[in-house]
Formats: C-alpha cells, structure tokens, sequence
C-alpha cells in the first residue's frame, strides 16, 4: 500500500513520502480501504489490556502482558535488563494501570541506557521531569480521562471544550497494533488490501490508542522529517481532513452499531494539539529579557566592584592591618574565604556589605528571567463577522408562491402553503373572486424543523455555521434584534377545586375538576378552539373551490387565533410513583391541578448568540410583547406567524387519562414528559415558551426559508454564503499563549538591585573624593603603592601590620605601603 501512496519512483533505499501530487480522490480510496482495517480492529472489545494467548482448547484470552514496539526496543537496542518489564502473565484492568506501568518502563529506561538517549544534562533533566509528572498522573487516574469530555483537570480543558464521551472501562480496551502502517499492508494491482502481516506487536490497549489520529498519513515520521515540525504539522493537517472523510465512509458503510465514531475523536484530539499555537518567538522573547537581565546585572556588578576598590584602599589609608586582613579587604567581592574572614569584617564593614552585593548581581538574572512566563490568554476583537443571519417575517409580504424568489439557483422556501380560488397567474385585484388563501404550514417548517426541535428542545444548528461565521480557531458572539411571533403564558388557576380566572375577554373551556383528583386527566389540553378550518370550502385535489364564484365572504381569513388552553397535575417528588387511580391510597393528596392559558404575540427579541468551539448557544436578553398578530391587511405575514403557531399548538394538543397512562399527545414525544408517571414538567408554561423560541431560533438553521435573512440588510439570504456585505457587528475571542510579566517581581528586584547598587557608588565617590584620586587594582598601582624597601619585613614577620600613607625613602615621603610604625596616616572615626 506505501507504493500506491508514495511518490512514484523513489529511490527503493530511502524512507517512502507521500506523493504531496497524489488525486484527492484516490488518497480518500486509498485511506478508506486502511480505514477498514482500523475499524475492524477496533471491535472486538476486553475487560482487560495484555496481549493475546492461545490456552490447551485452542480458545485466546487477554493472559499475558502487552508486548509493545518499544519494550522490544528497550531490550534488543539499548540492553536493558528483562527484569524492568512487567511479569509474563501481567495483565490490567484500568488505563490508568498500564499508564503506570509503562511510565516506570520509561524511567528504568533513563537509568539503564547509556548510549544516546541523552543529549545533554538539561536533556536528560527535561526527559526525567516529563516521566515523572506522566507517572504521577497515571498514580493519579487522570490521564485515561485527558482530551476527553470528562476531563477537569488538565489545563488544555480550560482552552477547548472537548466534547467526546471518555470510553467506559467496560468498552475502553480494543486490539492494538503498534506497527500497523501502510507498507505492511499487501495489495493487488487494483490496489484492494489481500493481507496485512507484521502483527507481533498486537495486543489489548486502552481505547485512547485507536482514537488518535494516525501517525503515518505521511508515510513518513514526524522526528524523520526533513524541514521541520511545522511543514509537517501543515501538510498532516490537510492530509488528516482526506483521512476523517474517508474514516466517516467507512463508518457510513458499516451496519453494525456503535457507542462512538472513530472520526470524531480523531479530529477532536487532533484539534486539541493544534489549539493555542498563536505565540511567536517565544524563545526569542526569552532571550531578550534574559539578555536585559544580563546586561543589568553586568552594569550594576561592574559599578559595585568600582566602588568596592576605593572603599578598600580607603580603609588601608586611615587604618593598619595585617597582611592576611589586608589580602582580605582586597579580595572579599572575588574570593568566598575572604569574605567570610572576621578581621576584615571588622575593619571595613562597608566594604564587606559591597562585597556582598558584588556576590548575590547573579540573581538579577536568575529572579528577572522567571518574571517571564508564557500563559494561556484570551485575544478580544470587537469588529464585524460576516454571514450573519437574521429573521426578517417583513419578507413574507412580498413572497409569491406561483413565482418564487431565486437565490444561486434555489427556490426560497416559505413556512406557509397556499390555496387559491384560480389556477392561473393573479396580476391583479381587479376581480374579487380571485385570490389566494392560507392552506397549512409547510413541510420543510413543520417536518424539518418544528418536530425536529419537539423532539430534543434544542435548537437546530447548521453544520459549520460556527466556523462559517467566526471564522476557524476564533469564538465569536453578536446580538440580533428582530421581531417574530412568541407566546405568552399566564397562570389562571392552581389548586383543587380553585377559581379559573379570564385571559383578557376569554375563559377557559374547562376547570380544575376535569384533573385530578376530582378527575381522572393529569394532563389536559384544548389548543384548537377557533382553529383555521382544514377544509375552508370543498375543493379538488389540486386546491381549488368546486363551487363557483362568489364564494363564502369569509373563505381564507384568520378569524381568531387560537389559544393553549392547558391544564396539568403536579406532584411533589416527580422521581416517586404516583397513584394512577383514586382507588389507590394517596390519590387525592398526591396531585395539584393547574390551569393556564398562553396567547400568540408578536415579539420584539433581543437574543445573544455565542459560539464558542463552533457550538452555538443563545440567550434571550429581552422579550417585548407588540401585539397579537391579528391584522388581516397583512394577510401574509398573518399567515406565516399562523403556521408557527399551528406546529406547537399541535403538539401540546390532547390528554392524558388515568388509570393506565392513555397519553394522546404529540406531548409524549418531547423531553417535557416525565418518564415515570407521564407527568409534564413542573414549570411547564416556561417551557413551552422556550420551545417554541427553540423553533424560532431554529429558523436559522435552514437558510433557504424566505423569511431568514442578512443581519446587515435584511434581505433573504438563500443558503449561499455572503460576501463583505454581509459583515455585522460581533465580538471575537480566541485563546491564545500570550506572554505574562510578574511586574511586582521584576520592579522589585531591579529596584533592589539599582538602589543597592546607587547606595555603593556614592560610598565609593564619598571615598574618592577623600582619596583625591580614583583607585584599582591595576598591576601599576600596585607597584606604584608598594615602594618602600621595608615592606620585606612583612614576608618575615607574620603578624606585622602593615597600611598605607607616607612612607620615609632615601631622605624623601612617598605613598606606599608600610609596616606599622614607618606610616603617617590620617585618622578618622567614621565608619568604613
């Protein structure tokens, strides 16, 4: 299989790439005919990870350690003794288990090996933290959960919301083959696989193995490649979009069922490796304070040894000492003894403290260069996002079924079928007796959508509308203001046997007395009161009245609109069985009625979209009630705010009867149902509002219906996507590794250091200016201040004290060094 892959022609010595001119259509072919292997690797299950043994009945069994690629490796290349790898018949029940298991191999491995495994001895550091923070977390239990959704811990969880399931144990274990890659798969000349070999590095792994994405898409290995990590990462990356295609065919192949799809963990994990790889010349960053650091320190040093030299020759000048105190004075900011020595301590206290400060300059680079640290930020942009969709119902005015908008191509889809009163083009008004009517909602709105979001009570979401919108790695969220129809819920009575009270002018077709426990119904409802009649005149198959003109004066109009009358029973503890019948003990204490009755408004919304990771959520931040859509000049628009309407109304229609549970209600199919006792939910009104908001929004999903529309303009959008025209005002947010700066830490210890520093070179210019001249430790200084014949006498006697000033030399004074008693020195009591 690597020859149909690779480059056509390579040199047979050299390792196989490739072919980056390969048709996408025959590398997807290509991968899917791998992909079946991988799948069909992947189902037979364990409950425990080792590797296979055939027993005395020919029967195999998970009995023996896992036997892996690199435990050969440890003992045939780098001579590692067999006494490092588990026992023969080791097996594991966790992932976490055998975690630790080969964490400890890896560590035996850096003890053991000596020939290169290491570069150097931050290599060898680095390569041993790395194994011991993986064995700790192994111990831990934490890495069998890494990447997934269950995962809390780690700090790539606070970055990207992972979404896959971690497997169960129960199901975490599948076959393994460590060296399973393109050149050990055996085709035909149609390139079928016939055989696959190379299996003895095969065994039961935890299921984290199968869910990474593959490492030999390239053929070649990322530590092999030639220009680099980031060449590779971007040819992977593309190629890895042909391996999820062909990996999502091969599962859409498949008949059998199962818990997960390959495919989505794979492209999760591998986006979980590329996240956060924004920050640029990190290193160099880096370099660049350790280099101010440097700099510093090497300034402010080399100021404090100045000054260090004249406070010392300061201290000869007023004082006598030994030699021994004197070497001390001298060498105490090069030498660690003399420093520590008590006499020259004594006789020049400043200069010791300078001393000191000369020694502790290195920590100004080592505190300054830990300031620096490169976190996990956030990135914020307020700017525009293009392919923003909004609900513009306005657009219903103006829709003509008999000519329907086009866009790229595709028909716009209206929520509303029609009836007319003439098969032919309506041009004009001019004859009363031809028009066109409201018939029913229409298919893709009560079908594909409505039932859709009845079903689960989410919102449906456009696949890549996240990306589509934000762009790829960018979190975006944007506010839209549009009015749509909602309803209103209001509570009309509550309690056995309470008073029902009136919506506005109407009352509820019934009372408490018809739910239980005066009745035999926890769930009541009559939705279709003054319901639009399905049938408005007798008509042909095709729609049209049988009669002729004129026709009945209210044929097509939109006489009311219907409210949700909607009685219910509650109960305390909805996870208890309740009585189902009065005859059982606790009926008539268990259940209270409630009546509530929910009006057809038109809204005016204010709702928040957020997408963050290309899932999208919404927030309602403002609902203001306009009116009832009643007017019938704007028959269309009626019309559409109808059909939504008609698709709720419909589902909550209906009872649901004791004793036996009779439920005839689309109600049962919605997660506003208990499972137990088929109660609805407690806080029912507010969630059939959310509901039918869950629908509205779920407009958006399906951008060929007329009524979604450009945020920008209004305009029906079509499913196509737009151009810069369509830009809107959005917030974008990515996280990014940014750097950080420990401010407190860095100003505090370069202002230590330059005060430190300041306070030296003013001892020093305060002894320069005593001296009269600027002293060092030149060799010509030194001779210049060691003149006097008798200074021999120090070498002989030991305990001579010896200091500087004027010395007596062949009839004339010179400064120099003196023995005691031969100097004239000026005294003073400050303190040096």
């Amino acid at each position: 299989m690597s020859d149909a892959l690779a480059i056509p022609g390579q040199d047979l010595e050299e390792t196989p790439v490739l072919n980056p001119n390969i048709e996408e259509d025959t590398l997807r072919k290509l991968y899917h005919k791998i992909a079946v292997i991988l799948s069909q690797l992947s189902r037979p299950t364990s409950t425990r990870i080792g590797s296979l043994i055939e027993g005395s009945n020919g029967q195999l069994s998970v009995a023996g350690r896992p036997i892996t690629q690199n435990m050969n490796s440890m003992i045939q290349l780098a001579n590692i003794p067999k006494a490092v790898l588990p026992e023969p018949h080791q097996t594991y029940e966790s992932a976490d288990g055998w975690y630790t298991a080969s964490a400890e191999m890896h560590m035996a491995q850096l003890l053991f090996q000596h020939n290169d495994l290491v570069r150097s001895e931050n290599d060898c550091r680095n390569k041993y933290v790395a194994r011991f923070l993986f064995h700790y977390l192994a111990k831990q239990g934490q890495l069998s959960s890494f990447g997934f959704s269950d995962d809390d811990w780690s700090a790539q969880s606070r970055v990207s919301k992972f979404t896959c399931a971690m497997p169960k144990e129960s199901d975490g274990f599948r076959l393994w083959c460590d060296d399973l890659r393109p050149v050990n798969l055996l085709v035909n000349q149609e390139d079928d696989i016939i055989a696959a070999i190379d299996w003895e590095f095969t065994y039961v792994a935890p299921m984290q193995f199968s869910l990474d994405p593959p490492w030999w898409l390239l053929l070649e290995a990322l530590e092999m490649w030639s220009q680099g990590i980031d060449d590779w990462a971007d040819l992977y990356n593309e190629r890895l979009t042909t391996w999820l295609l062909a990996m999502e065919d091969t599962e859409n192949d498949e008949t059998r069922t199962s818990p997960f799809k390959l495919s989505d963990y794979i492209r999760e994990s591998w986006s979980s490796v590329l996240d956060g790889k924004e920050a640029n010349d990190q290193s160099l960053m880096l370099r660049y304070g350790t280099m101010l650091a440097f700099c510093a320190k090497a300034s402010l040093g080399t100021a404090a040894v100045v000054a260090f030299q004249q406070r010392a020759w300061l201290v000869i000048r007023h004082k006598m000492a030994r030699i021994d105190t004197v070497d001390s004075i001298f060498t105490a900011n090069t030498d660690i003894f003399s420093l520590l020595t008590w006499s020259s301590i004594k006789k020049a206290k400043i200069g010791t403290l300078i001393a000191i400060y000369c020694w502790i300059t290195p920590l100004v680079v080592v505190l300054t260069s830990e300031t620096l640290s490169v976190v996990v930020g956030s990135r914020v942009v307020n700017g525009t996002c293009p392919n923003v969709r909004t609900l513009n119902f306005s657009n219903e005015k103006s829709f003509y079924w008999r000519n329907r908008t086009q866009i790229d191509g595709l028909y716009l889809i209206p929520v509303s079928e029609w009836n007319s009163t003439y098969p032919g083009d309506i041009d004009t008004l001019a004859e009363p007796s031809k028009f066109d009517y409201w018939s029913r909602p229409s298919q893709q709105w009560q079908d594909m959508i409505a039932s859709r979001v009845a079903l689960s009570n989410e919102p449906l979401v456009r696949k890549g509308t996240g990306e589509e919108i934000c762009s790829s790695s960018w979190n975006c969220s944007y506010v839209l203001n549009f009015v749509a129809p909602g309803y209103k819920c209001e509570k009309l009575a509550s309690g056995i046997d309470s008073k029902v009270q009136s919506l506005g002018q109407s009352t509820p077709p019934f009372n408490t007395s018809v739910l239980a426990p005066s009745g035999d119904m926890v769930y009541h409802a009559v939705n279709d009161l003054g319901e639009y009649g399905d049938s408005q005149i007798p008509s042909d198959d095709s729609g049209f009245p049988k009669q002729s003109p004129p026709f009945p004066k209210n044929l097509g109009a939109f006489r009311t609109e219907p409210i949700m009358w909607i009685g219910y029973c509650t109960v305390e503890d909805y996870s208890k069985s309740q009585p189902n019948s009065e005859d059982v003990e606790g009926w008539h204490t268990a259940y209270t009625p409630v009546i509530f009755g929910c009006e057809h408004y038109e809204v005016n919304y204010t709702i928040q979209f957020d997408y963050v990771g290309g899932v999208q959520s919404h927030k309602v931040l403002h609902r203001d009630y306009l009116r009832k859509p009643s007017d019938v000049g704007e028959y269309r628009l009626t019309g559409a705010y109808h059909s939504l309407g008609y698709a709720l109304r419909r589902i909550f229609n209906g009872t649901t009867t004791m004793p036996r549970y009779d439920v005839q209600s689309k109600l049962l199919l919605t997660p506003l149902i208990d499972r137990l006792n088929y109660l609805p939910v407690k806080n029912l009104p507010e969630a059939i509002v959310q509901m039918y908001e869950n629908m509205i929004i779920s407009l958006l999903a399906e951008p060929s219906i007329n009524v979604v529309s450009w945020a920008s303009n209004g305009e029906p959008s079509g499913a196509a996507k737009g151009g810069p025209s369509t830009n809107y005002p959005c917030q974008k947010q990515r996280y990014t590794n940014v750097f950080e700066y420990n401010k407190v830490q860095l100003l505090a210890v370069y202002a230590a250091s330059i005060a430190l520093a300041t306070a030296a070179v003013l001892l020093g210019l305060q002894a320069y200016r005593e001296e009269g001249r600027m002293r060092d430790m030149k060799p010509s200084s030194i001779i210049a201040a060691s003149r006097a014949s008798e200074l021999h006498e120090s070498g002989v006697k030991g305990e001579a004290r010896i200091g500087y000033g004027l010395v007596e030399e062949n009839g004339r004074n010179v400064r120099s060094f003196g023995v005691e008693g031969n100097v004239t020195q000026q005294q003073s009591q400050r303190v040096y």
